[in-house]
């Protein structure tokens, strides 16, 4: 038996999103200079990410390497989830 995904109705189709993609700024040069250890920190980037995502009702999409992508029901939330991985930094 073949499962497919659900298909979303009309009003779910139609609804916009708002998505927030990240990546941590100079993280070539940051995996040089800490090599093995640069893990670390890419872990914990992504559990603060994870964190203001989940406070403020958004959806993790994806996470590869240093980019994390997140999708929100509206950009009040992702601006507010976006202004807390900030300042949790």
């Amino acid at each position: 038996m073949e499962l497919s995904p659900p298909q979303p109705d009309a009003q779910t189709a139609s609804r916009p999103v708002t998505l927030m993609l990240t990546d941590i700024e100079g993280s070539t040069r940051l995996l040089e200079i800490l090599g093995d250890d640069y893990a670390s920190v890419v872990l914990r980037s992504r559990e603060l990410l994870r964190t203001a995502v989940a406070r403020h009702n958004g959806t993790e999409l994806d996470a590869h390497g240093d980019a994390f992508f997140a999708g929100f029901r509206d950009p009040r939330s992702a601006v507010h989830a976006a202004l807390d991985v900030q300042r949790s930094f």
